[in-house]
């Protein structure tokens, strides 16, 4: 309307000069018009400028735009941050903005304010890089965190998506219900933008690592469970090159996301928020292999329970569940082929170490089996089963007493000794072809159940004295032609025969033995074998010599016996392995990382009366989650105590409040883990 006011009055003029009666006042209204057009054209151009990119609004409103104009999406929402903190600040004062518009895909924008003086990030275990840039807290609505579109597009397979999206579903439920923070503005929204990155093929690491141990990609093995995580107040960004990143780039918004007031007019309320911001974090683990063994073969464990410890496995980073399934005590596994083995071997003698008292006859059906390792896919956890052999059997005896050797003078002296005492082993008799019909038989069901690529065959503790007492067998050996009395030619013709077996039932898994195979292993067995070392530092070292595949486990015992760390610094600053750093790539790549190991404990409180009269609490919550906390950032951090000086009692005070926070989180999860005692459990005997 103003312009066209201005050319009414413009073409007035015009008229009134073109039939002679243009005067000296008509000619000054026509300067007086133009100069009108000019400065309303130039006050029309200003209005809508401010309008349409939001700055307007900013400073006299301090809200965002009126009408979002195509760039809107692009600029960081500072507004109340600098309305609370600075009246003088500026655009030109944030270069930052300049890069932050350049980032593709945003959808989002975020409530800010300012991070709290004491604003910390309590991780554990604690990422390989972490870049905090700023010292803003960023709020996400639990509830709106939402994929980009381009999700559906990104390669990953149908079920790693559908794992992706339940698990960002229980994210969402995790942050909604911690301390029931909310903030009810539908306007923000936190966008989850992911994206899936090439696998390294110019790190000569990887390279060295795919090559020697050839393990699929559709299981969690280090190199693909890197992720970077970059959080801006335009949106969550996620790179990684498999589901595996992805799903620990979860856990890692899990652990810094925290309950904070914005103290906003515009926004009461508590949100959920990310502390100093921007940040990036770029992580990957150490070690392949970050496990811990239960123990099923002596206490029965039930299957929501072992659903809990991969969940707690699953926030530690960790990703390997060692199922120990059977030993001398129970046999607890279903077989329907050898029926009698769960039918009367389950829980047959009713209580470990002879004192305490364990219920008969419970088992896991090939259903519950099956359940818990689709539940542990979810989390990013492998389940490898055990079926110890040729020793730890006597509960096969139970059903099948012909393939167990007959030694009862050696078991009434073992079994004379102090209530308390570790239950005497009988072993498999090894020069029987029925032994193997069974072992093959169960193999040939358990391969069904369990998918991964090892399968761990035990393989310790041998009691050459049974087998030397077993006349019967003795002279079966000797017409095979194994050296007797039995000692390790009983083991190796065992060996050769189980390997036969393995190759046809399993033929492109690995086997897993404990350290005792080193001695005894056939030359045929070598490219199939990883070696678990629990006996002591120097096995380990053998054993890659030779070039097996290395697990370590001794010092990492969480139970009261050989082998344990009992004080939490103890289990975080263990590594037995650090002089084979220097060694040359390829056999440094051998070393695929630590379990710690659960042997003997029970799911309810226990107390267990032992040989020596001590008092030992055998709960499993209370003894395993306060170290595998350290353990795990052990595991995740190449030893997460090199460079700190674990004599100074502000370090300890540290790393002890990252493992208060871990065990939070935990029982949050609903995992029963004790509360952190920084000054130590000093005595792992102790009934805390």
């Amino acid at each position: 309307l103003f312009i066209a006011a201005g050319m009414i009055y413009k073409y007035r003029a015009v008229i009134a000069a073109k039939f002679g009666r243009r005067t000296r006042k008509a000619a000054s209204m026509a300067v007086l018009t133009r100069t009108r057009i000019f400065v309303g054209v130039i006050i029309l151009f200003v209005v809508h400028s401010l309008i349409f990119t939001g700055s307007l609004s900013e400073y006299v409103f301090g809200k965002g735009p009126l009408i979002p104009g195509p760039e809107a999406h692009d600029q960081h929402d500072h507004g109340q941050h600098n309305h609370n903190h600075n009246h003088n600040h500026n655009h030109q004062e944030h270069p930052k903005k300049q890069e932050q518009k350049q980032e593709p895909k945003i959808m989002s924008k975020l409530i800010t304010f300012s991070s709290p003086p004491d604003a910390q990030h309590l991780l554990m275990p604690e990422p390989m890089r972490y870049t905090s840039a700023g010292a803003d807290s960023i709020c996400i609505l639990s509830a709106d965190i939402e994929l980009d579109a381009d999700f559906s597009g990104l390669p990953f397979g149908d079920d790693e998506k559908q794992i992706i999206l339940s698990t960002l579903d229980e994210l969402r439920d995790t942050l909604a219900d911690r301390d029931n923070a909310r903030i009810a503005n539908p306007k923000y929204r936190a966008t989850l933008h992911i994206e899936r990155t090439a696998k390294p093929e110019d790190d000569e690491e990887v390279v060295a690592f795919e090559r020697i141990h050839k393990l699929p990609d559709d299981i969690p093995k280090g190199w693909n469970e890197a992720y970077e995580l970059q959080v801006s107040p335009q949106a969550l960004r996620i790179t990684s090159p498999s589901m595996f990143g992805v799903l620990h780039a979860f856990k890692m918004v899990h652990q810094l996301a925290v309950a904070a007031e914005p103290k906003s007019t515009d926004h009461p309320g508590t949100c959920i928020a990310i502390h100093l911001a921007p940040l990036t974090i770029k992580d990957k683990p150490f070690y392949s292999h970050r496990g811990i063994l239960v123990d099923t073969g002596r206490t029965f464990l039930e299957v929501p329970f072992m659903k809990k410890i991969i969940d707690g496995l699953a926030l530690l980073k960790m990703n390997v569940l060692h199922w120990h399934l059977t030993d001398d005590q129970s046999f607890p596994i279903e077989s329907k082929r050898y029926p009698l083995l769960h039918q009367k071997g389950a829980g047959w003698l009713g209580s470990i170490h002879n004192r305490f008292e364990q219920e008969k006859g419970r088992i896991y059906t090939q259903d519950d089996m099956r359940e818990i390792v689709a539940y542990a896919k979810t989390r990013g956890v492998r389940v490898i089963p055990e079926l110890d052999m040729p020793a730890h059997a006597r509960s096969w005896a139970q059903g099948y007493p012909e393939v167990v050797t007959k030694c009862p003078f050696y078991l009434a002296g073992a079994d004379r000794l102090p209530k308390g005492t570790y239950i005497a082993t009988i072993p498999l008799d090894v020069t029987k072809q029925e032994t193997y019909d069974m072992i093959e038989g169960l193999l040939e069901e358990l391969v069904e159940i369990f998918p991964d690529p090892y399968f761990h065959l035990g393989g310790d503790e041998p009691p050459f004295g049974c087998w030397n007492e077993d006349r019967e067998q003795t002279g079966r050996a000797q017409a095979l032609g194994i050296q007797t009395p039995a000692g390790l030619s009983y083991l190796t013709y065992f060996r050769g025969k189980v390997h036969e077996i393995t190759r046809r039932v399993m033929p492109d898994r690995k086997v897993v033995l404990w350290d005792e195979a080193v001695d005894y292993i056939t030359k045929q067995e070598k490219d199939f074998t990883v070696i678990h070392c629990w006996r002591g530092f120097t096995n380990p070292i053998d054993g890659a010599k030779e070039g097996y595949p290395i697990i370590m486990s001794y010092g990492w015992y969480l139970d009261m016996l050989f082998g344990r760390c009992t004080k939490w610094t103890e289990c975080y600053t263990r590594d037995f392995l650090y002089q084979t750093f220097t060694w040359e790539l390829d056999k440094r790549m051998l070393f695929l990382g630590g379990e710690a190991c659960a042997w003997e404990l029970t799911q309810y409180p226990s107390i267990s009366h032992e040989s020596d009269v001590s008092s030992v609490n055998r709960r499993f919550d209370d003894r395993v989650w306060h170290r595998l906390v350290v353990i795990s950032e052990a595991y995740w951090r190449q030893q997460g105590a090199k460079g700190k000086d674990m004599n100074n009692r502000s370090t300890i005070k540290e790393i002890a409040a990252r493992a208060t926070a871990a065990l939070t989180r935990l029982q949050k999860a609903g995992v029963d883990a004790p509360d952190f005692n920084y000054v130590e459990m000093a005595d792992a005997n102790h009934v805390y």
